[in-house]
């Protein structure tokens, strides 16, 4: 805007000359007097702005990460802002107006551009400072940051981006900013989903002496250090009774897992760890809708599976057998801590995922009928829990309680 400003002064002043209004003793004035006093009111004021900036991104490191100051520093049109001014300052500062083989008045035109120009990067300064100081912006400029890095060979960077987008989403919930907690999930999400789509180009790489290895292993030691920092805001969500950011992380683990399945069910496996670990980390928090749309996620991504023609291409067994294991001990410890439910219905999501197993499709795939024989072992033990407690006898005082094993009420009964 300021440049344009200049520019039709400058018009104006070229129009006005012809009728002698703007004197050569005028553009003299302007080149040797008012030309080096404006250079150095531009060094002052960068410099003044750089100073205010400092404050701020302090501030703003506080609240929200200390990733600030590198998107800045890496910011070509921050970097270019700045360095207009004080170029253009120190130009008409040191650099006599005299030494120009050109008109007066065209080296008045000149200034007024350049001065211009150096106004309108000033505010730039100004305005790219206060973007990054905004969350949305900064989770996003991280977010961009990070999709640079989504390579295996430069994970570190990767990690560094979701170290800042935790940070944020710790912050962001200590200061009761939900969205920008939730925002930050999921762009983490987003890069993981990235890294893990360019996992799928190649299977091996290459070690520091030359040897190729697979690839596997490092992909999910990568996958374990993302879900430690969604376990450190998962924790701290729960912590502070916040349902909704708990509950979009169990919702992103379950979105990670078949991310991860459709590259190599491998890659599945860790997803589904953990999210069976925040389950069960959400029943002591006595949060149970979380601890329902843990159960619902992990019988979902199974169906999901066995209905996504990329996964089925390749051998599932492993996969499901873990998400069989972490349904397992989420339904025992749901018994656990309350033994007045029904088996059927604590079981319910184990027989939906035996009624997807047992499709017709699957009977001759091995790695579907190894899970299966193993689901089943599953319900046949709570079946055989289901007998054993309707044949007991219902004397008062020596009815299971909620946190007692079973085996202990019937050591009661003994005695």
């Amino acid at each position: 805007m300021a440049t344009l400003f200049a520019l039709i002064v400058v018009a104006l002043v070229t129009a006005l000359s012809k009728f002698q209004v703007i004197t050569n003793m005028n553009v003299t004035f302007f080149l040797q007097t008012l030309v080096p006093l404006f250079g150095v009111a531009l060094i002052i004021l960068t410099i003044l702005i750089q100073v205010f900036k400092l404050s701020s991104l302090q501030r703003g490191t506080k609240q929200l990460s200390s990733a600030i100051f590198g998107i800045l520093q890496s910011s070509p049109l921050y970097i270019t802002a700045l360095a207009i001014p004080l170029a253009i300052g120190l130009l008409a500062l040191f650099i006599p107006s005299f030494q120009f083989n050109l008109g007066s008045n065209i080296q008045a035109a000149i200034w007024f551009v350049l001065f211009g120009l150096s106004i309108d990067s000033l505010l730039m300064l100004i305005c790219k400072v206060n973007q990054v100081l905004n969350p949305e912006e900064l989770v996003s400029a991280i977010s961009k940051h990070g999709t640079k890095h989504v390579d295996l060979d430069k994970s570190s960077e990767l990690l560094e981006a979701i170290d800042s987008l935790t940070e944020i989403s710790m912050k962001s919930l200590h200061q009761n900013s939900i969205v920008t907690s939730r925002d930050a999930v999921d762009q983490i999400r987003e890069l993981t989903q990235k890294f893990l789509q360019e996992c799928r180009r190649k299977k091996f790489t290459i070690d520091s002496s030359g040897t190729p290895i697979n690839i596997i292993d490092k992909v999910n030691y990568v996958l374990v250090y993302i879900f430690q920092d969604l376990g450190l805001i998962y924790s701290h969500a729960l912590n502070n009774g916040y349902e909704p950011p708990a509950s979009e992380i169990i919702l992103t683990a379950g979105k990670i897992a078949l991310y991860g399945a459709r590259t190599d069910p491998a890659y599945g496996i860790v997803p589904l760890h953990h999210l069976g670990k925040f389950a069960l980390e959400a029943r002591r928090a006595g949060i149970p809708e979380t601890v329902l749309k843990s159960s619902i996620t992990l019988v979902e991504v199974g169906k999901s599976i066995l209905n996504d023609p990329e996964v089925l291409q390749q051998d599932t067994k492993e996969l499901l057998l873990t998400l069989i294991g972490r349904l397992e001990e989420l339904t025992k410890d749901n018994f656990r801590q309350d033994r007045s439910q029904k088996i059927s219905g604590l079981t319910a999501p184990l027989q939906e995922l035996r009624t997807a197993l047992k499709q017709e499709r699957f009977a001759n795939r091995d790695d579907i009928t190894v899970a299966l024989v193993d689901l089943e072992r599953v319900l046949g033990e709570f079946d055989a829990l289901q007998a054993v407690m309707s044949g007991m006898p219902k004397m008062p005082g020596l009815e299971p309680q909620p946190g007692e094993d079973v085996m202990e009420s019937e050591d009661k009964s003994k005695i």
